[in-house]
């Protein structure tokens, strides 16, 4: 190991440190990219001769590691098409710079700008890097060894797309959001969480793109894998995309609100069921009033009475759970025209004070909804 090699190796030791820190201190963040810039310029300046002291793979870790400065991304782009330029041994840190291009790519994208169709087609080139990153880990010679860089390609990828799973916008990736969950099916990841976490997003693009086989089947998997693994951490979501997936199959939502019944009220399903019917259009217009006033009457039976209750400003005490639900209907009230019961629901919650982040949020939205609907009042006299 050369003498470059083995400063650079301690030097990114104390450069990951930095930025793993540098929330705690903003001046670690100036450390680490003064480190970063201080080898990509002693690498970059005289490359033939740096290339003799240390291994193309260093310009991947040393990549890797300063990707979290966003200032450094151009230098970053400049170490991969170095590597690129030397190296085609297909090996791991091969793949890992197809990711690291891949992630590169993204950002730049986003910088640009871009009208919303554009930003897709750019991001389905940048996303065929994951995909020759795939097809690498995919050859029989290499599955077991590069098994782990499937995990990594899935944490990226969903990473690029967050902000893509839009209406009409989600049915752009579910290929590759299909290859990358079948291959972390078929390594058995054991983070199952997350697998399912994953597949719920697949399903969102399979719904999207009008593929109700195919998100059928996915569902499918996720029932499996929770039978062979237990209960997951996103119970409600996938709950939620049951019965939005099942809304013309009178049937099928029998029998998931038998299933929700069944739960204990603490775990809030029951409601879950009504909250998302009206949501998925499965309640009409004609009914909603009713199932809100029921629901509100169901999850707190003493919600009128605080209502008239002539001691406005006494606090009341309700499980947050509770206070979430009514949080989110008091919004689907506002967004179905129901604005005094909308508005009914927002100040009982104004005397709550268990409201989690989740309730705190439905709040908010809840409040500018109300706000949004008296302006409107207003501006039409």
């Amino acid at each position: 190991m050369s003498v470059l090699e083995r400063e650079l190796k301690s030097s990114i030791n104390e450069l990951n440190y930095y930025i793993s820190n540098q929330n705690l201190d903003y001046k670690l963040k100036f450390k680490a990219i003064e480190i970063f810039e201080f080898y990509f310029n002693k690498i970059n300046t005289n490359l033939v001769d740096s290339l003799k002291q240390i291994s193309t793979d260093m310009l991947i870790i040393l990549a890797e590691t300063a990707f979290p400065l966003q200032e450094c991304i151009s230098k970053i782009e400049i170490l991969l098409k170095i590597y690129f330029e030397q190296e085609n041994t297909k090996n791991n840190f091969y793949v890992k710079a197809l990711l690291l291009k891949a992630r590169v790519e993204s950002l730049n994208i986003v910088k640009k700008g871009l009208k919303a169709e554009d930003s897709i087609n750019e991001l389905k080139i940048c996303l065929n890097y994951i995909v020759k990153a795939l097809e690498i880990i995919s050859k029989p010679e290499n599955k077991q060894k590069y098994s782990f860089l499937v995990y990594n390609a899935s944490i990226y990828t969903y990473n690029i797309l967050k902000s893509y799973f839009k209406p009409n916008w989600s049915k752009n990736f579910f290929e590759i959001l299909e290859k990358i969950s079948n291959f972390l099916e078929e390594i058995d990841d054991i983070d199952f969480n997350w697998r399912i976490r994953f597949l719920i997003k697949l399903i969102q693009c399979y719904i999207d793109a009008d593929k109700k086989p195919e998100s059928g089947k996915a569902l499918d998997k996720i029932a499996d894998i929770i039978k062979k693994k237990g209960d997951c951490e996103f119970a409600e979501e996938l709950f939620r995309y049951r019965i939005h997936f099942s809304r013309e199959n009178p049937a099928a939502l029998g029998n998931i609100k038998k299933e929700a019944d069944s739960m204990p009220e603490s775990k809030g399903f029951r409601y879950f069921y009504t909250l998302q019917s009206i949501k998925s259009g499965v309640v009409p217009d004609n009914v909603q009033e009713k199932e809100f006033q029921l629901l509100v009457t169901q999850v707190f039976p003493d919600f009128n009475k605080y209502l008239q209750d002539a001691n406005s400003s006494q606090s009341i005490k309700i499980d947050t759970w509770r206070a979430d639900i009514l949080a989110e209907a008091g919004f689907l009230m506002i967004r179905s025209k129901f604005l005094n019961m909308g508005q009914q629901v927002y100040d009982f919650l104004q005397r709550v004070r268990t409201n989690s982040l989740k309730g705190k949020i439905y709040i908010e939205n809840l409040k500018s909804q109300l706000i949004i609907n008296k302006l409107e009042v207003v501006q039409s006299f």
